[in-house]
């Protein structure tokens, strides 16, 4: 496969408007995940979907879109630029949500229409993915991306945070028939839209420089598979596939563990649901300081060995304040391994190979994804057991997940030079021990300590 990797020169006043207009975009695009693709599956429930076509719905969509990567190249070769092919594809996926939302005319095919119209729209998502990665790893200084992401990732989290429990909200407030209840998803996915617009607008003020000189990079996919566990990189995408692989056993069942097997209303679904973005979102700049202290290594390696227990946490009650409890150390740990996991690829990968190894990256944790909700179905369709279908996917989940970290973590290593740290006094350090430092107290002032950071960039 060939990419097209880009050489460039950044006026420092152009990066710090575009870094500003980049968080302004991450918010309003969160503000349509919240809104919108976070109630896919609820909208599924509605029109009655079954466990297999729930199952279809999580991650068809999503491996097709991971493997169209694929296809980033010549589109790049196309529009010449990485704003002009991103902004068609927000486009594209703005006009999705009107036939998603109109397919609960479509009979018998409703649901059928809905996985293909979702499909498209996950492709538009991943193929924006790996040009997008590629421009902010040139825009963002390389010393302080765990900082910046941090931030932006906090600021995008509280936005589908309070989105999300805005759209739980409504629905709730519709659900007094079934056709209220559509309409109470088609005005969530109206909103998505226009969120996404604004979204567009800050992407658009973004800078790319006008004289890019693009050249061509051989990178093999299948010599990449080849030689996976003769490289850091190479055992870190294997590593994260094999994550993905493991938290697709279950993904798919949570929705209608809430909703169908404890018959919880929209109100305490999103609730629920949402206490995870609200820890995700409130630990990831302090993640991310601790990833550029302390090495992405040693932030992957806490949470990826325990962040593989929380599905079994499930099994043993459905009390509410409990499930909450789960989420919100869920979401804490989430944070920290997706903001190691994506400072980590930063670090192994260079700028003339970045995309590609992107791409690769998405197209292999799309296909395990995809195994891993084939292999749910079959234990939520064969269960025997006097045990919820759903609960057993969420055991089988936790061991997919501990094996592989088991497995990978110890052949993984960190490539900078950091401050030496213990695994117990990094989460310490993370959770705080100190009133002013740490989870608890961005918890309580994540909107004070969140204004000062952007006054200060």
């Amino acid at each position: 496969m060939r990419f097209l990797t880009v050489n460039i020169m950044i006026n420092e006043e152009k990066r710090k408007r575009s870094l500003k207009n980049s968080i302004w975009s991450g918010a309003f695009f969160s503000l349509m995940v919240g809104f919108g693709e976070s109630f896919f599956g609820a909208f599924a429930v509605f029109l009655k979907a079954n466990n297999f076509e729930l199952s279809l719905l999580t991650t068809l969509p999503k491996t097709l879109g991971n493997i169209s990567h694929i296809f980033s190249n010549k589109l790049l070769n196309l529009f010449k630029s990485r704003k002009h092919l991103i902004s068609t594809l927000i486009i594209v996926q703005i006009l999705l949500h009107i036939p998603i939302g109109l397919v609960y005319y479509f009979g018998k095919l409703q649901i059928s229409f809905l996985i293909f119209f979702v499909t498209l729209y996950w492709i538009c998502s991943q193929l924006i993915l790996s040009p997008w990665t590629s421009w902010m790893g040139d825009v963002v200084h390389k010393e302080k991306r765990g900082s910046f992401f941090g931030i932006r990732n906090r600021i995008s989290g509280l936005s589908s945070y309070v989105s999300f429990l805005l759209g739980g909200y409504i629905l709730e407030h519709f659900s007094t028939s079934q056709i209220m209840e559509y309409y109470g998803f088609l005005i969530l996915f109206l909103l998505a839209m226009i969120f996404r617009i604004v979204s567009l607008i800050f992407t658009l003020l973004q800078y790319e420089p006008k004289n890019s000189q693009f050249k061509e990079v051989n990178f093999n996919f299948i010599k990449f598979l080849s030689h996976a566990n003769e490289s850091n990189y190479g055992l870190f995408v294997l590593y994260i596939s094999m994550m993905y692989f493991g938290v697709f056993i279950c993904s798919a069942y949570f929705t209608p563990y809430l909703l169908i097997d404890l018959g919880f209303n929209y109100s305490l679904f999103a609730i629920i649901s949402s206490a995870s973005m609200i820890a995700k979102f409130s630990s990831m700049h302090i993640w991310g300081e601790l990833c550029d202290n302390y090495g992405t290594m040693k932030v992957l390696a806490l949470t990826g060995y325990i962040m593989p227990f929380v599905p079994l946490l499930w099994v043993f009650s459905s009390n509410v304040p409990y499930l909450i409890i789960i989420q919100l150390i869920s979401g804490f740990l989430w944070g920290g391994f997706d903001m190691a996991s994506f400072n980590f690829m930063y670090d192994v990968t260079n700028r003339k190979t970045r995309a590609v190894s992107v791409a690769y990256y998405n197209i292999l944790i799309g296909i395990l994804s995809f195994l891993g909700s084939m292999i749910g179905w079959v234990v939520v369709y064969f269960n025997s057991l006097p045990i919820s279908s759903y609960l057993l996917t969420f055991v089988f989940s936790f061991v997919i997940r501990l094996m592989a970290s088991l497995f990978f973590i110890q052949k993984l290593k960190e490539v900078r030079k950091v401050e030496k740290i213990t695994g117990r006094g990094l989460l310490i350090k993370a959770f705080t021990i100190r009133p002013t430092s740490g989870f608890r107290y961005n918890l309580i002032l994540f909107g004070e300590r969140t204004i000062s950071k952007l006054k200060k960039k």
